[in-house]
């Protein structure tokens, strides 16, 4: 009859998150959540009972439209001064009921679950209320009251198991990052769980590893993880690995080692073959057809990754020529995406290049041609980015005129933001 979660503050978003998802599947069983932060009970419960009234009138007003006959609102005592909180749940949850199929088989389950708790020791004694310390009470056995309990303390799970009460199930809910790594650290050893699904809890750990610079670990699972994929005739997936062995390696101050990485997941996407029935349908000129072979259609992204990797990594070695042949490629690529923000930003740095390269006018076009994408794009940090650039050259170079519409344009920016 009642489930006690214990969790944080942070913790709720996902316990609710998750009741969602049960809602969309649990055909029968009606669900209601109320998260307002709590401050005390009687204040609690009106915020619950006005918002239980705003969500049947907008239903109504959807079931008028369709002609619909409108559902019966709450009765006009839940929100009296004179009833009780605990009544006012217990009204609300009785209200529901009438809408259950088969009271015998389906449920009524009502979330108490603040996002915050002001007052402790008022929640505690309000939501455990609803614990069956006695005889069974009617409600009790068409409904079910989900609360939530501090994860370290258990406060309200200790007093209701010294109060001996009945039909109460508590369970602790851990969204930290301890102990998610903890659990795909696990399901990536379990061999009840499918190898492709341990597979990909040791990616996970893999990037955890990176983000947290155990460079050695991580290298350790991307390297399992390529003879995995290897053996799978992956090559996409093998790229990916490379690519966060390349990471590793830059972040660890090794561009060289870290460009024969990303030089070799290059080489490895590119050859990655579409799967056969696009083989089958793509148009031939002939027998002697000598054209490019067809690209795989997750091969793009990957490739984006790497590129940009590449070209910030050979730009980091002074070798500027090929950064600049890289983000070139890595612009139209994500073109290819369809993603406007990563070809501004592959632009910005083919500009970079070009400057290093003392080709000004190639990095004003280049820049230009970033900011207007960026503008399109509606990305305004990656457009006063380019600006910026733009109004450095204009002005070192004495461009006088061109210097001051960067300015006014970036101005511009600067108020749009302020609005």
């Amino acid at each position: 009859m009642m489930l006690v979660l214990g969790c944080t503050d942070n913790d709720v978003a996902f316990a609710l998150k998750t009741q969602e998802q049960i809602r969309g599947a649990a055909v029968g069983d009606i669900h209601f959540s109320y998260a307002a932060p709590f401050v005390d009970e009687r204040s609690w419960t009106l915020g619950m009972c006005e918002t239980l009234r705003v969500h049947f009138e907008l239903a109504n007003e959807e079931r008028a439209k369709k002609s619909i006959e409108a559902l019966e609102q709450f009765p006009e005592r839940m929100s009296a001064e004179s009833t009780s909180p605990r009544e006012r749940v217990l009204i609300a949850i009785e209200h529901f009921t009438q809408w259950l199929a088969d009271p015998a088989e389906f449920r009524v389950v009502f979330s108490l679950l603040p996002t915050a708790i002001h007052n402790a020791d008022a929640y505690y004694r309000f939501v455990g209320s609803f614990a069956q310390l006695g005889e069974r009470e009617p409600w009790m056995e068409h409904a079910r009251v989900i609360v939530r309990d501090d994860r370290r303390a258990r406060p309200l799970t200790q007093a209701l198991t010294n109060l001996r009460a009945q039909g109460v199930l508590s369970y602790d809910l851990d969204f930290s990052t301890d102990a998610l790594c903890a659990g795909m650290a696990a399901e990536a050893v379990d061999p009840a769980v499918p190898l492709a699904e341990r597979m990909q809890a040791t990616l996970q750990l893999a990037m955890i590893d990176m983000s947290y610079r155990r460079f050695d670990e991580a290298i350790a699972k991307f390297i399992q993880l390529y003879e995995y994929y290897g053996a799978a005739d992956t090559p996409l997936m093998q790229a990916l690995c490379l690519n966060g062995v390349g990471d590793c390696f830059r972040m660890a101050g090794l561009p060289d080692r870290a460009l024969e990485r990303y030089q070799q997941g290059l080489a490895l996407a590119m050859k990655a073959k579409p799967p056969a029935f696009m083989r089958q349908a793509q148009p031939t000129t002939g027998a002697d057809d000598k054209g490019p072979s067809p690209m795989h259609p997750n091969a793009p992204p990957i490739m984006l990754n790497l590129l940009l990797a590449a070209g910030a990594t050979s730009a980091m070695l002074g070798q500027h020529g090929d950064a600049r042949s890289y983000f070139d490629t890595a612009s139209r690529t994500a073109a290819r995406c369809l993603n406007a923000s990563a070809a501004a930003q592959a632009l910005e740095a083919r500009g970079d290049s070009e400057l290093a390269l003392s080709l000004f006018r190639e990095a004003a076009e280049t820049w230009t041609q970033a900011e207007q994408i960026a503008e399109a794009a509606q990305d305004v940090p990656r457009q006063r980015s380019a600006l910026e650039r733009l109004h450095r050259l204009y002005s070192d170079a004495r461009m006088r005129t061109a210097a001051d519409a960067a300015a006014r344009k970036l101005a511009g920016l600067q108020r749009t933001a302020r609005a």
